[in-house]
């Protein structure tokens, strides 16, 4: 296993700082929700959603949130994805994705968080992990000139990140939620197992930021 990333560059380091002040601003506010309303108010409720945007594209994405204290949840998120060769996507190897999300939520402006409804801001790491399989590597030849293949091989990458998301949730007839966000995250740390760790491997496979778009649906229980 090699692990291929720490924060290499100065746009990766912009991230992180940016993502670390949103994340201060976030918790700096955590003892200031309104002392007039109690927990009572707003009782424990959960929430299971679907985000319906990448279904199309065959990945499945769904969290559980749960509701806590006043105007603030946690919300725990899976995903997985599946791309063939020649798909749209990815046209010369297979690749399935799986990853974890773990974010905490704070829903601003008073919002009615029993009903998971308002303005929210929030948090956010991810563990992911992608294997891709009969992956074709290129590295240039000893002048620099020419490109070479290399044989077909089996890479998994797993990666670890941090980000910052906000959006809106609406909750319809006090069951059915509707939600949008996004965000924008950094993958801190990556590491790569592969068959052949001497070969020259496209680190371009696999992306160092963390982008996040929903259009959720969602059940509150």
């Amino acid at each position: 296993m090699v692990f291929l990333s720490g924060l290499p560059c100065k746009f990766d380091q912009l991230r992180v700082a940016a993502i670390f002040l949103l994340s201060i601003s976030y918790f700096r506010g955590y003892g200031q929700a309104d002392s007039t309303r109690t927990i009572d108010s707003h009782p424990f409720r959960v929430v299971w959603k679907v985000n319906m945007i990448p279904l199309p594209l065959g990945s499945i994405n769904t969290f559980v949130e749960l509701g806590f204290g006043q105007q603030r949840s946690f919300s725990l998120g899976f995903n997985f994805w599946q791309s063939k060769k020649g798909s749209l996507i990815y046209n010369d190897f297979d690749q399935r994705q799986l990853g974890v999300i773990g974010e905490f939520r704070k829903y601003l402006f008073q919002a009615n968080v029993s009903e998971a409804s308002g303005f929210f801001m929030a948090p956010y790491v991810r563990f992911r992990i992608t294997d891709q399989q009969n992956v074709i590597n290129y590295h240039t030849d000893s002048l620099g000139l020419a490109s070479i293949a290399k044989p077909a091989q089996n890479q998994t990458w797993a990666q670890f990140g941090i980000g910052f998301s906000g959006g809106y949730s609406v909750c319809l007839h006090k069951r059915i939620q509707m939600e949008v966000l996004a965000g924008l995250g950094t993958y801190l740390f990556t590491s790569l197992k592969t068959q052949h760790p001497e070969w020259v491997v496209d680190k371009s496979r696999v992306s160092r930021i963390d982008l996040r778009v929903g259009l959720m649906a969602g059940y509150v229980f």
